[in-house]
């Protein structure tokens, strides 16, 4: 199954509650950060996903969910170092192409 199926909703969520319509306090960030990781410690266990990796785009989707477009090169670098085709690549992909998509908004 393609990872942004299961994986773009969990960082599309936390980021509507910063830069959505309806957000008119958003969250702190300390309550982001719990949230996104327990939700993608979640998702990897669920999904049988593991590896050092998983603990680098953890803080990528935070800073994503807090910062919008201020993090995509952080992003974009984090993805340019990862092996294509390997599940950090697969992963950090989908970040990236869900943060390009939403770019105008944030």
């Amino acid at each position: 199954m393609p990872y942004n199926l299961l994986f773009n909703p969990i960082i599309h969520d936390a980021w509507l509650e910063t830069y959505g319509p309806y957000a008119r306090r958003p969250p702190s960030e300390e309550d982001v950060r719990t949230d996104v990781y327990s939700q993608l410690d979640g998702y990897f266990k669920e999904n049988d996903i593991s590896g050092d990796w998983i603990e680098t785009i953890k803080p990528l989707a935070v800073l994503w969910a807090l910062y919008g477009t201020s993090a995509m090169g952080n992003i974009l670098l984090a993805k340019n170092k990862a092996t294509p085709g390997t599940a950090e690549y697969k992963h950090l992909d989908a970040l990236a192409q869900l943060a390009s998509k939403l770019r105008r908004y944030s």
